[in-house]
């Protein structure tokens, strides 16, 4: 656990940044270097989009061997993998590595219950 206010609760987390936290097992929250901005034009290239730097507070990610890359990352479920700043992934594995919106949200094999 490093940055400011992290916490990691559970076994085997990683939590990095500001205000990060991890809860559960084996889930990493870390900061990237790396984001895309929101596209300007439709079919605006990714490398057009791409932006450096340093982004790596408010992330989140709770279950197992979940990741959130960047800041206000938010994954959670089973190897839900949020990659890049303001991105969320729920569910089991679900993936979101390139932002096409002003914000992207992947919920991906989450089951129904009706009580």
């Amino acid at each position: 656990v490093t940055g400011a206010y992290a916490q990691a609760f559970g076994d085997a987390n990683i939590a990095k940044g500001t205000n990060a936290i991890a809860y559960g097992y084996n889930n990493t929250v870390d900061g990237t270097t790396k984001n895309y901005r929101d596209r300007t034009f439709d079919n605006e290239s990714d490398a057009a989009t791409l932006q450096t730097g340093s982004w790596n507070s408010n992330s989140v990610a709770i279950g197992s061997k979940n990741t959130a890359l960047g800041s206000s990352a938010l994954a959670v479920g089973n190897e839900a993998k949020a990659k890049m700043s303001e991105t969320i992934a729920i569910g089991h594995e679900a993936k979101l590595t390139k932002l096409g919106a002003l914000q992207s949200v992947l919920v991906q094999q989450l089951p129904m219950y009706v009580l």
